[in-house]
């Protein structure tokens, strides 16, 4: 075969791969089916501005954190309400949520910009505020004996311990804004979305930088993301109502969900997450729920 004929059997293979490519998106995005949404406890009390999302993988539970109304919503695995908790109507405007490895909520406390630790058992609250320290968290998560939370002024995502002192700091170096969102692994990796830069940097438990991964095209208006089971990028895209999809290494793969106030539409969604099945879960600030997608 000659090289011109060769080069034409190449075109021909890439452009074909292509239309493949192209063919299989929608068919990707459809796999994606609302399962259930919650919004509302057993009364019928709808969430007011819901400011996070917890999954509780032990309990198989879901947490809607109702800012709102200073409360917090739970549903078992079928999305069925459970339980409205407002510690005795102590809160100010809670924006997330965890439990620890005693059974402890933590909850973090916007209106104190604290850490409120509640102990159900002994029913014993305390807050730990941070705004003293300079800290303005935004984002928690719980692994082990160590609590992370994101500092939405300095963009940094801290470690703390049960003392609620830093005992390390992840930052978005050479970065102008900042992380814009966090994710912590089983196995102690942070993650950390950057809100400039479109890329989102991977760090051992040490702090040490692992490793980058540039979204390529970027999303427009990334307010939060999560790392699927198998390794893929999913960004919510605030301002746009969409689900952008990218593989581990960074390449646009689909998208899918559009804004609106329709049953699977999203009104600026504010944090995503999987459960323990695989299911992607959006909290709908917009629309004041929390959506669960499943394949």
């Amino acid at each position: 075969m000659t090289i011109r004929g060769t080069m034409k059997t190449l075109i021909n293979y890439i452009f074909i791969c292509f239309l493949l490519f192209v063919a299989a998106q929608p068919a990707l995005a459809a796999d994606w089916q609302l399962k259930f949404s919650m919004s509302a406890d057993i009364n019928g009390k709808s969430a007011l501005y819901p400011g996070g999302l917890y999954v509780d993988n032990n309990s198989e539970r879901y947490y809607i954190v109702d800012s709102g109304h200073n409360r917090l919503l739970s549903f078992d695995k079928s999305g069925k309400p459970l339980h409205s908790f407002d510690a005795n109507k102590s809160l100010k405007r809670p924006i997330a949520m965890s439990r620890d490895r005693y059974g402890r909520l933590i909850v973090l406390e916007k209106g104190r910009d604290s850490l409120t630790v509640i102990d159900l058992k002994s029913k014993k609250i305390k807050s730990h505020h941070l705004a003293g320290r300079g800290i303005f968290p935004q984002r928690l998560s719980l692994l082990g004996k160590k609590i992370y939370v994101l500092d939405k002024v300095s963009g940094t995502i801290l470690a703390l311990d049960n003392d609620f002192k830093i005992i390390r700091r992840f930052k978005c170096k050479d970065c102008e804004l900042g992380f814009a969102d966090m994710q912590v692994s089983e196995n102690g990796e942070v993650f950390g979305l950057a809100r400039q830069e479109d890329e989102v940097w991977k760090f051992a438990d040490n702090g040490q930088l692992l490793n980058k991964v540039k979204l390529s095209p970027p999303p427009k208006f990334a307010a939060a993301f999560a790392i699927s089971p198998v390794g893929k990028i999913f960004v919510a895209e605030r301002h746009l109502g969409k689900i952008k999809v990218y593989a581990a290494q960074g390449e646009f793969l689909y998208e899918f969900l559009s804004r609106g106030e329709g049953e699977a539409q999203l009104f600026y969604p504010a944090q995503i997450d999987f459960d323990p099945w695989g299911r992607l879960c959006v909290l709908d600030e917009g629309n004041g729920r929390l959506a669960v997608f499943g394949r």
